[in-house]
């Protein structure tokens, strides 16, 4: 069982890393039939649980995006409590109690500084849509969903050392939209797709749209 000091170190770690996602996510497409990359805001509540060699833990999450502005809050176990982020491209900010309040302007370094991470972040923006970042190469491909006409969508892929994996979609306004997403880390041992390193694990209850015209769909 992970300790209440470490167990709080990794839900900060995996917030920093939602955050920097959802600050650089992707500009919209036009012009074509409703589908995740059109997204600029949006809001999801959800679970959220992580496992490591050190231990695992879970908590509930909330995420609002409005373009590049975001607020978010993870409801932690004992030990952790509330931890609460906000920010933009420029800042993010960390509050962990109102005495602990802290001001990243690099996640990517801080990330690597405090928590010893290297993990891809610049992709989490994609994955976390449903889809592989295309401005750098898949590994493997494995079973794509045909759930629109127009558009095709994954439900297995292996990128930067990472697999990520879509048990289930769901519909939101339109589109259609992860409902759970396992992101796990190839481990170093061995070869081959070996995936028993850190795994993150999120289940998203519900996804909130904003109002989208008919002739956006």
């Amino acid at each position: 069982m992970m300790s209440s000091r470490l167990c709080q170190r990794f839900c900060i770690g995996v917030t920093v890393m939602l955050a920097y996602a959802c600050v650089v996510v992707p500009p919209p497409a036009t012009g074509v039939p409703a589908n995740p990359k059109t997204l600029t805001d949006w809001q999801f509540r959800g679970r959220i649980a992580v496992s490591s060699v050190e231990g695992s833990w879970q908590g509930r999450l909330n995420w609002q995006q409005a373009k590049e502005q975001f607020s978010a809050r993870i409801d932690g176990p004992i030990g952790v409590g509330r931890v609460s982020i906000e920010g933009d491209p420029s800042l993010v900010v960390l509050r962990l109690s109102k005495d602990d309040t802290r001001v990243i302007s690099d996640p990517q370094q801080w990330l690597q500084t405090e928590m010893g991470w290297s993990a891809p972040i610049e992709h989490v923006p994609f994955w976390l849509i449903g889809v592989p970042d295309p401005n750098t190469a898949v590994d493997d491909i494995g079973s794509v969903l045909a759930l629109h006409a127009s558009n095709e969508y994954f439900q297995r892929f292996i990128q930067s050392g990472w697999q990520v994996y879509y048990p289930e979609h769901q519909v939101s306004a339109g589109i259609w939209l992860p409902r759970m997403v396992i992101l796990s880390r190839q481990s170093n041992a061995g070869s081959g797709d070996v995936f028993q390193g850190d795994e993150i694990r999120l289940r998203i209850d519900e996804w909130v749209m904003p109002e989208r015209s008919e002739s956006s769909i």
